[in-house]
């Protein structure tokens, strides 16, 4: 079984606390899925746009280094784009976008290696600023509309309204991509600018009865809910050191895909099964996803944590009884 991953690569330019010294690093939520599931084991491909410049070689040699496919067509004579962000004292970051002209179309073509069928892709996964910075949408769909007959998918828009655009605009976004989705992920603090008087139960419950299989909805330090047609499941977040949180929305991201291939409903016919799962396969499924994040604030940038690794941490971590710790 194969992934496929469409988004954004770019250069996050890491700018710390305290005037911490400025680092570089491949990123773009993504790629930063793509460089996860590689992580868990998965065999996954990566439909982005990079140049063919020395930022672009330094995002081709990560992926080369994760084992994650880079699509044929993602390479052009263009600039890599980059984002500087910018990390508070609570670890949180603030981003701003240098996109190349042609940022972030990539065109539907002439691609054997990305054939539904011949690929074997069984899930898709995109977001972020590809799927709404024009005129990515409108490819975007081209996209899912290829892969939907045979593939389960997962949608996180990763709000960035600065480079986005109005929140009208990217609502109405969200919107048409809803009837493709099957797995919704997105956190509070992307959700609030965006609609007015947000309430996360009676927006993911229109996104179930609009066909969702699967809505959660991550508060940060407040941990995680998950919502199906018949169960809401609370996660608390697991105690972490935290460093920065850039990347950990996207390695929870990346546990929630392993975790539902791992409980066999990934893919276009077993997908109706995701919003069957009990509370307790949605406990262990949220906690294992809870540990991949607190696994990644620990660490200074984007970490991807391993499969082993995940699980060894989440291995006896359950919703409200015993939060593990992941300190220094």
């Amino acid at each position: 079984m194969s992934t496929l991953v469409i988004g954004e690569s770019l250069i996050d330019i890491l700018h710390g606390a305290n005037n911490d010294p400025t680092k570089h690093f491949p990123g773009g939520s993504p790629f930063n899925v793509a460089i996860g599931l590689a992580q868990l084991a998965h065999e996954v491909t990566l439909l982005t746009h990079i140049g063919t410049d020395s930022l672009g070689r330094l995002i081709e040699d990560r992926l080369r280094e994760a084992g994650v496919h880079l699509a044929s067509v993602s390479k052009t004579d263009s600039i890599t784009s980059t984002a500087h962000v910018y990390v508070n004292e609570q670890g949180n970051p603030r981003y701003e976008f240098s996109l190349n002209d042609h940022f972030p179309t990539v065109d539907m073509g002439n691609t054997p290696d990305l054939d539904p069928e011949r690929a074997q892709i069984k899930h898709v996964h995109f977001g972020s600023l590809a799927a709404h910075a024009a005129p990515g949408a409108e490819e975007m769909r081209k996209w899912l509309s290829q892969y939907h007959g045979n593939a389960s998918i997962s949608y996180d828009p990763n709000i960035r309204l600065t480079a986005m655009g109005s929140r009208e605009k990217v609502a109405a976004e969200i919107e048409s991509y809803i009837p493709s989705i099957d797995v919704f992920k997105a956190s509070i603090e992307d959700l609030e600018p965006v609609y007015q008087d947000f309430d996360p139960k009676s927006f993911a419950h229109r996104l179930l009865d609009e066909g969702v299989q699967l809505v959660v909805i991550t508060r940060g330090p407040l941990g995680l809910t998950m919502y199906t047609r018949h169960h809401t499941i609370e996660i608390p977040a697991v105690r972490a050191h935290v460093v920065d949180t850039v990347g950990a929305g996207d390695s929870l991201m990346a546990a929630l895909i392993d975790g539902l291939a791992r409980l066999s409903v990934i893919g276009r016919e077993e997908a109706p099964a995701i919003g069957e799962l009990s509370p307790a396969m949605l406990t262990s499924l949220g906690s294992y996803a809870a540990t991949a994040a607190a696994l990644t604030v620990a660490h200074n940038g984007s970490y991807a944590p391993s499969r082993r690794d995940v699980s060894s941490r989440s291995e006896f971590y359950s919703s409200g009884e015993r939060p593990i710790e992941i300190l220094p």
